[in-house]
Order: structure tokens, then C-alpha cells, then sequence
């Protein structure tokens, strides 16, 4: 039976958190290091605060106790800790035991056993993303509706670097200007040709052969020859 069974028995408050030592000789800095103590400075303070009469009285008469199992008070209560003030974000360090089940459930994700706060994680704005460009058959799709303005990872693109799509298609307006310059040329042959036809019609009957030609050659130029 524990001393913790025995205070139930008798009517007492049940004790703080002990672990059971062989005292020895009494050698503090052994039993403080086997609890689980940083020093035995922490340790004396815990079992002064905290400590039953029993443990008191074989912290002040370790001879009387020499070689003898003795349930001192465990670290997880130990005074420097209580005392100490939480600094900001921080909460109570993991407590040994069952409650540092408790602890795990309701501070595990957000802070470490010492009790500061786990660094958080900041996500990148994604506003304006897509969907990162596929490397399967949708790879096509995904270059056409998305590949002028987005990067390959989904983010938008700069500005800047869209510059040369909004501007002219060099090429193709210079394509369109030979098309519309060759027209223009075609059309204006085909208004000499007309006019030299309308001559040669009108005048056929009337005028003699060297005045029709010499008017042909007025109008068309080399493309009428000399020869009748």
C-alpha cells in the first residue's frame, strides 16, 4: 500500500505526485538526478513546498532513513516550475504521467513539451492561382488556356512578362500588309486593262490603227507593244 492509499485511509487529502528512491546515504544530487530534478536545489525546494511529513522528516535525518526506500514528491509539481511566470505564447511544460495524456490532447499541435509555441506555418496568398500545369494529356489544354498568363507552378505571371503577348503579332500584321499591297496592285492592273479595252472598243472603227496605238501606248504604257 502507497502513502497516497494510506492518506485515503486516514481521512487525508491525497499527496502530490511521488516516485519511491532508495535513499542510501543521502546523497541529494543522486536522488534529485534519479527523480528527474535539473539539481538537488529543485529538488529540496519540492519536497519543502509540497512534500508530506515523512519526506520532510527524511530530508532533515537521511541517517534515520540510511539504505530505506522513501516516496519523495515528483518533478512535475516541483516549485521552480510553479513559480516561475509563463512568458508570452508560452503555457505549463508536459507533465509527467497520466497527465501529460491530458496535456498532449489539448496542446500537442500547438505547442512543445516545454511549452512554447510550435513556430505557425504561414501559407503563401494564392489568390489569383490555377492548378499547377499537368504533365499528362492535359498538358495541351492547360498551355492554352492558362500558359499567357501562369507560370507552370499555378501562380500568376508578372506583369511585366505578359508584355510581349499584348503586343502585335509582327509576323502576321506584315503577312497581312503584302496580301493587301498585292491587292492593290492586281486591282489597279485590271482598271489598266479595262480602260484598254474600252479604248480599243470605242475607237476600233473610228480611228486609224497608228492613232489607236499610239493612245494604247499612252494609257498602258509598256504593257501595250509597239508593233501593230
Amino acid at each position: 500500500m502507497n502513502i497516497n492509499e494510506l492518506r485515503q485511509l486516514a481521512g487525508l487529502k491525497e499527496a502530490s505526485p511521488s516516485k519511491e528512491v532508495n535513499i542510501g546515504s543521502g546523497d541529494w544530487d543522486r536522488i534529485a538526478k534519479e527523480l528527474g530534478f535539473k539539481n538537488k536545489q529543485e529538488f529540496i525546494q519540492a519536497q519543502l513546498k509540497s512534500g508530506t511529513p515523512a519526506m520532510k522528516s527524511a530530508l532533515n535525518n537521511p541517517n534515520k532513513y540510511a539504505n530505506q526506500k522513501i516516496a519523495f514528491v515528483s518533478p512535475d509539481i516541483a516549485t521552480s516550475t510553479l513559480d516561475q511566470p509563463v512568458k508570452q505564447g508560452h503555457i505549463k511544460p508536459k507533465p509527467i504521467g497520466r497527465a501529460g495524456v491530458t496535456w498532449t490532447s489539448m496542446y500537442g499541435r500547438t505547442h512543445n513539451d516545454d511549452g512554447s509555441p510550435k513556430p505557425v506555418k504561414v501559407e503563401p496568398d494564392k489568390t489569383g492561382w490555377v492548378t499547377p500545369r499537368p504533365n499528362d494529356r492535359r498538358r495541351g489544354h492547360w498551355i492554352r488556356v492558362h500558359g499567357k498568363t501562369h507560370n507552370p507552378d499555378g501562380s500568376p505571371k508578372d506583369p511585366a512578362s505578359t508584355i510581349d503577348d499584348q503586343l502585335p503579332d509582327g509576323k502576321k500584321d506584315g503577312k497581312d500588309l503584302a496580301i493587301q499591297t498585292a491587292g492593290k496592285t492586281k486591282e489597279e492592273i485590271g482598271k489598266a486593262k479595262k480602260h484598254i479595252l474600252e479604248l480599243i472598243s470605242d475607237q476600233a472603227k473610228k480611228c486609224d490603227p497608228k492613232v489607236i496605238m499610239a493612245k494604247l501606248q499612252a494609257a498602258g504604257g509598256k504593257l501595250v507593244s509597239k508593233k501593230v
